[in-house]
């Protein structure tokens, strides 16, 4: 009743004219392969009568030549008659492929923006705003959750400060260093009292040392010996 009084609605004319498109690729279609067989048809008889026309030249027989010749151009002028209908009707099937394809995009365009509607309906920013704070509260609650969760279980005795054992550590470093200190003190104290000794061989000398002189360093060295001795080195 209503498409009778306001007359057929959007959807109903795009849907004819698919229809119509439709229709009217179908027919072209069909008229081209009509025509191009009857082009090669008309191709193959062409090409006969010029091979009769040769025939009847190699028999000197001039009369009948130029009938097939006659009858070959006759059939020329229907076969440019025909290539230039084909030609015709592929332009008019592209235009109307072209024509349906931009009314299936047309189609595709109008249908996303009417589901994009739909989204728009369906949302505005004050939900929007409220779904993201609710989504930071989630995430906040959940970080608390975490944090619990890590946190140790038990109390009294079973409960261990990180802080007093950071600090009893730092004390057992000072107390390892200072030991360390001691003795390194203790040592140059008691190094101080020995007179210095050298390290390497004493350089052969070329003069004569006398007896008695000999004997004066050997009893130094002598006294050297005990002397380490009695200090442990």
């Amino acid at each position: 009743m209503w498409k009778s009084i306001w007359g057929p609605s959007v959807e109903d004319k795009q849907k004819k004219q698919q229809e119509s498109a439709k229709s009217a690729i179908i027919n072209l279609r069909g008229q081209i392969q009509l025509l191009t067989k009857k082009q090669q048809h008309l191709e193959t008889q062409s090409e006969e009568l010029r091979e009769k026309a040769k025939n009847y030249m190699a028999k000197k027989n001039v009369n009948m030549a130029k009938i097939q010749l006659k009858k070959s151009k006759i059939l020329e002028g229907q076969l440019t008659k025909i290539l230039q209908q084909v030609e015709n009707l592929e332009m008019q099937l592209f235009t109307i492929e072209n024509a349906n394809l931009n009314l299936e995009t047309v189609k595709a365009i109008s249908k996303a923006n009417g589901a994009m509607k739909d989204i728009n309906t369906s949302m505005s920013i004050d939900k929007v705003e409220d779904t993201m704070d609710e989504v930071r509260e989630n995430m906040d609650m959940n970080e608390e959750i975490s944090e619990a969760l890590t946190r140790p279980i038990g109390t009294g005795s079973t409960y261990i400060d990180e802080e007093e054992l950071e600090d009893e550590l730092e004390n057992l470093m000072l107390e390892e260093e200072t030991e360390k200190i001691g003795k390194s003190v203790m040592a140059e104290n008691k190094n101080s009292f020995l007179p210095n000794v050298p390290q390497s061989a004493l350089p052969k000398q070329e003069f004569h040392i006398p007896l008695e002189e000999e004997e004066e360093e050997d009893e130094d060295e002598i006294a050297l010996r005990k002397l380490q001795a009695e200090m442990d080195l």
